[in-house]
């Protein structure tokens, strides 16, 4: 079992290493929770890649119609930012806990801005094994 608690920054080369990284930490550990402020919204290329692997704890709890990651980042320009449905728009969101298929999510929210004293909503999550 292994838990990686992240805050990823850089250039995209170094982004890109980051990713590979996580993506070795999915084949190396059978049970894998990955948290933190991964400084990437949900319609980028990271993100798709390690969703496709492990589950993103909020989007198993609230999913959303299928769509590529282009019509997400439209919606994401449009939209704005702020909340919605209990949660941060695409734009805002960039906290994320994944987990491996072995772990069942029984909660995950996230605390507004204003409500977290923070520059983005915090994140918390539930899970049992």
């Amino acid at each position: 079992m292994a838990l990686a608690c992240v805050h990823p920054a850089g250039h995209d080369d170094a982004m890109e290493a980051f990713y590979n990284m996580l993506m070795v930490m999915t084949e190396e550990y059978e049970n894998l929770i990955v948290m933190g402020d991964f400084n990437t919204r949900e319609y980028e290329k990271g993100i798709i890649g390690l969703s496709a692997i492990l589950k993103d704890s909020w989007r198993t709890l609230h999913p959303i119609p299928s769509m590529d990651s282009e019509e997400m980042k439209v919606i994401a320009e449009s939209e704005g930012t702020g909340f919605k449905d209990g949660g941060p728009l695409f734009k805002n969101r960039i906290d994320y806990i994944f987990v491996s298929d072995s772990f069942i999510i029984r909660e995950s929210v996230y605390v507004p801005d204003e409500q977290a004293f923070t520059d983005h909503p915090a994140h918390w999550a539930r899970i049992a094994f």
